[in-house]
């Protein structure tokens, strides 16, 4: 195993593994061994491009239907760039440009005054600290300054764009993708090698492109991806995810599927509509055809049990809609008094506000509908186009990334680090400890996006694919990351090591011991609905680029259930993987979620580490549609959930993957496990009064246990 720290941008060279590139074309490698360049920025070869031109126009694809597009040329010092150049592309449902009130226009790379269309590529402030786009998700202005021609384009019935959008990642948006790839190529700026770039959303569109196999499409970097929608929605075992239901009801109303005045003088006009006449037509057309209650409509077509006992729950509050019922659902406080003296409504939000694997948006490949990226996964196989996953150990869906990396079988690269989904934390504002990674991270990005494109697109051999596939970080001091290569994912030579849950000590509190307890035991606690992680989790950040990752006191959160903590280690422990829980638990209630927090306890506080959650309900495990490297897999089919035992019935074995992590728990330090039955600010957990309490086997044949995956220390 390669180790390495980065300090001042310095990064140590080691031998690296070679990769298969497959029958693609690529660079010819190096004669020269190999040393891992991971993160150092490849030599600029003449000068750099200092401005760009922005032309904004429509583009027809198959149907006749106009996109908004964006395109940044870069400029020698007298003119637009009039030689072909690889091109970068953004493609996704958010705006492509803003129209500010004074008339100057916000981009990806920067606001452009009114009238306006050269900019600088600036990529570094006074100070010399690099600057970033679009909330620090990518940046293109190095790859522009070296040579890439920049695309941004905004999906059917969003922003400016035509026609009328139906869902997210459906058919008509992936083939919409590759229909302007294919328009890219054929333009005079480009050399007809396209690559797409961008996070999170984008970065899931990224796949469903990809899967169409355009030919001009050479390869992607989907940062923070999604990979199987059914486990970012419900955390792979049925519990429910407020973010991600909240999210899509709201961005629903932003994008088109449900009213087009609220984009109206902010979104703007291509060149060729200068008064931004045209757009107002384009919102007045998508309003008018726009099927009224299209938001409602695609939360059914999701979840169909969870929005039928919503609209149930909204006739029976009197609510003006199903989305406004919804919103109750989503604040605690409100829902647990709405509930509190109606046992029938209960009964119905027990029962009923559950999503499940076998709708089509999470199972059938052929729905034309909203459909989770990894039933693309074959198609994307197929096409094989090279794919650098980038995602952190803080993001919302970290296990969806690696599990992508894992199942790719075209060339490949995965890093992972201790960032969160933007990363959006900047010094100027926030306090997170995650400050110094996250500005790290950025330049890593840009420097691995030019290593990635400029071989794949422009055929330079950067040593990419020369170095280690797999590179994952690990946060050994407080402004420090120790970087490991590994040849693939989860990494290799990692133990097992098994912490059981034991009875409390003479101290008062629960133990957490490798040794297990040869005499059975139980902890437990009453149910706290309101007890949370807080609004700005690992969850929250990756929805808003004005939050921070900033857990509350976890001391607090520990008392409101049950916590499990180790002696003071006597040695450094190295976790990196996915840790995996394994409980035997009772309630008295027939369903429930619990909640594992997994945490870094020593003398300055208790840390966040990562976490699992579990329904009860949906505990039976099943065959997965991917390989999930031995990972549990609830089946969470309505058939195998009706045929599981309720909660209330005895111990039953409750297991799950926590997100995947890689932290250094030091000597000293203490491992810390909290389980409680509500994360009020992040799920939704149906409140029953009187409050249900869970017992937690302890010991002999009711053992329960934390099977963290630890790696050697070099």
């Amino acid at each position: 195993m390669m180790v390495k720290t980065l300090v001042a941008g310095l990064l140590a060279a080691a031998l690296a593994c070679g990769v298969s590139q497959g029958a693609l074309a690529a660079p010819a490698p190096s004669a020269a061994p190999a040393v891992d360049g991971f993160g150092v920025y490849p030599p600029l070869k003449g000068e750099a491009y200092l401005r760009y031109q922005r032309q904004s126009l429509y583009v027809p694809v198959r149907d006749g239907v106009r996109l908004a597009v964006d395109v940044f040329r870069p400029m020698t010092p007298k003119a637009v760039e009039d030689k072909p150049l690889p091109v970068v592309f953004y493609y996704a449902r958010y705006w492509r440009a803003r129209q500010l009130p004074d008339g100057s226009v916000s981009t990806n790379l920067g606001i452009l005054p009114k009238g306006q269309t050269i900019g600088s590529l600036v990529s570094r402030d006074s100070s010399g600290r690099l600057l970033f786009w679009d909330t620090g998700r990518e940046s293109v202005i190095e790859l522009m300054r070296r040579g890439y021609v920049f695309v941004r384009a905004e999906g059917r019935g969003t922003g400016a764009s035509e026609g009328i959008r139906t869902a997210d990642y459906d058919m008509v948006e992936a083939q919409d993708g590759a229909d302007l790839i294919a328009w890219i190529a054929q333009q005079d700026w480009s050399d007809g090698k396209v690559g797409m770039i961008g996070g999170s959303y984008p970065g899931i569109m990224q796949l469903k492109v990809a899967a169409q196999a355009p030919p001009a499409l050479k390869a992607i970097f989907p940062a923070a991806p999604a990979f199987d929608l059914y486990r970012l929605t419900t955390a792979g075992t049925g519990a429910l995810h407020k973010g991600i239901l909240g999210f899509q009801a709201s961005q629903a109303k932003s994008d088109g599927l449900d009213a087009a005045q609220s984009v109206a003088d902010k979104v703007a006009p291509v060149d060729a509509d200068p008064d931004g006449s045209y757009l107002a037509k384009v919102l007045e057309r998508r309003l008018a055809e726009t099927p009224k209650g299209a938001a409602e409509r695609a939360l059914a077509a999701m979840a169909p049990e969870f929005a039928t006992t919503v609209g149930g729950l909204a006739a029976r509050w009197r609510s003006p809609s199903g989305l406004a019922a919804l919103g109750t659902i989503l604040d605690a406080k409100t829902f647990q008094a709405k509930l509190k003296d109606d046992p029938e409504a209960q009964a119905l939000a027990l029962k009923g506000l559950s999503l499940y694997r076998d709708a089509p948006v999470f199972s059938d490949p052929q729905t034309t509908g909203q459909a989770s990226p990894h039933l693309s996964l074959e198609a994307l196989n197929r096409a094989r186009i090279p794919t650098y996953v980038w995602s952190g150990w803080y993001d919302m869906d970290t296990t969806g990334a690696a599990l992508l990396y894992r199942n790719l079988q075209g060339p490949a690269k995965l890093t992972l680090g201790p960032w969160s989904h933007g990363p959006n934390e900047d010094s100027g504002r926030f306090t997170s400890p995650l400050v110094a990674y996250e500005a790290r991270a950025r330049e890593l990005l840009t420097a691995e996006a030019i290593r990635w494109f400029d071989y794949w697109l422009k055929g330079n051999d950067t040593g990419v694919m020369a170095d280690p596939a797999v590179h994952y970080g690990v946060a050994d001091t407080p402004t420090r990351i120790a970087w490991h290569g590994e040849a693939g994912w989860p990494a290799s030579k990692a133990g097992a090591q098994k912490l059981y849950l034991a009875p409390s000590r003479k101290t008062g509190e629960a133990g957490l011991d490798g040794n297990r307890p040869a005499r059975s035991g139980q902890a437990v606690f009453q149910v706290d609905y309101l007890v949370t992680l807080g609004p700005a989790s690992r969850y929250h950040d990756s929805f808003s680029g004005a939050s921070e990752m900033a857990y509350p006191d976890l001391d607090a959160h520990a008392k409101a259930g049950v916590s499990f903590v180790t002696a003071p280690l006597e040695a450094d422990l190295l976790v990196v993987g996915h840790p995996v829980i394994n409980v035997q638990a009772r309630s008295t209630a027939e369903d429930g979620d619990l909640f594992f927090v997994l945490e870094d306890v020593t003398a300055n506080g208790s840390r966040y580490v990562t976490e699992a959650v579990v329904r009860a309900s949906h505990r039976a495990q099943g065959p997965a549609p991917y390989n999930v490297a031995g990972l549990p897999f609830s089946a969470s089919t309505r058939a195998v959930v009706a045929g599981t035992a309720p909660f209330n019935q005895g111990l039953v074995t409750l297991t799950a993957d926590m997100q995947p992590t890689a932290h250094l728990f030091k000597k000293g330090s203490r491992v810390r496990l909290v389980v409680t039955g509500a994360d009020a600010d992040n799920y939704i957990t149906t409140p029953l009064s009187p409050a249900p309490s869970i017992t937690i086997g302890t010991g002999g044949p009711e053992a329960s246990f934390i099977s963290l995956p630890t790696q050697e220390i070099d």
